[in-house]
Formats: C-alpha cells, structure tokens, sequence
C-alpha cells in the first residue's frame, strides 16, 4: 500500500493543499528510502507506538495517538480528485465536529446493531420506517473529518472501543468503520454524512456492471472529492482493466 499512498498524498499535494500529512505504520513497515519518499511531498511517517493489535486496523490507534486536533483522515485506497481541506470549513462539520463518507451498508443489517450502541448507553441510530434514511447510513472510513478539540473524551473512546474490538472481535469483518462514529457520539458529538456515493466500474460480458469503487462527493453538489477502490483492490494488484468507455469526474 506504500507506493498508493504516496501517489495519493502527491495528488493531494497538486490540488493545493497544504495541511500537514502524517503516515501511521507499524515497526518494520517503512524503509528509510520511504520516509524519503514520503517527505518529498511534504508528509511525515508516525510509529504506531501502542504496537501490533492482532491485525487488527490501526487507524483507530493512530488518530490516538496523534498529536493534531482537526482530521481529515483518508485510507491508503482513496485517491483525491480534488482539494479535501475545504472539508474542514463544511456547516456540518462545524456544528458536529465529526464528517463522515457513507457506505452503501445500513446499520441496522449488522450483527452489533443495536447492541454495540446500548452496551455504552447510547441510543443507536434509527428511522421510523424500515426504509433506508441517512441517520443508518454506514460509515466508509476511507475520508473522514473529524474534530479531537471540539469532542473531548472522542479520543479515549475510540481508543477503549478499538482495544475491545482487537479482543474480542465483536464487530466483525470491517468492524472497524463504525468505532468513530459510536466514539463521537459517546463524547456528545452525533455524526453528520456527506452525500449518499455513487458507483464507477466497467461493463462486463459476462456480469454486467461490474462496481470497481465508490465515489464521494462534497456536500450539497455532484463536485467529486475522490475515489475509493473499495471492490478494486484486487486489481491493484495486477493489470487494471482496460476501461473503453470514461467519463471524466464533475469538477
């Protein structure tokens, strides 16, 4: 995932903007050659100092133990098509203090819902009708925005809530997406969503429309912030698939 990363940060770096960058890894994942890389566009690699957690997603102990109090969090597998900072100037984000990409997964299909919500005494997202409504809207953790200044106690929420996933894998498979959101609520902080995403892919003879990635989009326009290869990776890995037909992402 290095060389996606560093890709995705040097686009990042085109679209103008200037935040600081940190890349979180674990002991004996980055080489002195990419911590070069990685300061050429700007960004500075963190030891995840807490150490191995079964393998289980280390964002959740990055981002505590990070020393910044505004984030704007992105995956290795997200790659910006425009500048993300605007993010953090967002109405929502600034009543809420949490910003999150949605998932096409509703939260009432998981195996931790309600449970997950009530075992910390929070009342878990819900809608009067079993129609799919934003407040049950899952959580894409590849772009966040979330605030540590303005939700005191968020912090050692998600923290606690990783170190018991680690254990007892309670929240399954991905089980880490929606850490953030519960954690921010747990600190008075209820999530707010960006737009519902859309799909890119390619047309198959055999399968029909074949959905390679998620795009995210800025709330309140069809502008697209970036892309996430959710059902890509595979290809990452090989040859990516010709694509005849492109249509280039409203900017």
């Amino acid at each position: 995932r290095l060389p996606m990363t560093w890709a995705n940060i040097a686009m990042l770096r085109m679209s103008g903007t200037t935040l600081p960058v940190e890349v979180w890894h674990l002991a004996g994942e980055m080489s002195v050659a990419a911590r070069k890389l990685f300061e050429a566009v700007g960004a500075v690699t963190r030891l995840i100092r807490s150490g191995d957690h079964g393998n289980y997603f280390n964002v959740p102990f990055a981002l505590a133990e990070t020393k910044l109090e505004e984030l704007l969090v992105l995956d290795s597998d997200f790659t910006p098509l425009s500048r993300l900072d605007t993010l953090l100037n967002e109405p929502a984000y600034n009543r809420r203090g949490i910003l999150l990409a949605p998932d096409l997964l509703d939260l009432r299909g998981r195996d931790f819902y309600p449970e997950a919500w009530s075992r910390l005494g929070l009342q878990a997202p819900t809608c009067v009708t079993s129609a799919r409504c934003p407040v049950v809207w899952g959580t894409d953790s590849s772009l966040m925005v979330l605030s540590i200044s303005r939700c005191p106690g968020a912090r050692a929420a998600l923290r606690s809530l990783a170190a018991d996933a680690a254990e007892t894998g309670r929240y399954g498979w991905a089980g880490d997406k929606e850490l953030y959101q519960i954690a921010w609520q747990a600190a008075g902080c209820p999530a707010t969503f960006l737009p519902y995403p859309g799909l890119v892919g390619q047309t198959s003879p055999n399968f029909g429309f074949v959905g390679m990635a998620m795009v995210h989009r800025a709330p309140g326009s069809n502008h697209v912030m970036g892309i996430h290869w959710a059902w890509g990776k595979p290809f990452l890995h090989g040859n990516v698939p010709d694509l005849p037909v492109m249509e280039a992402p409203a900017t």
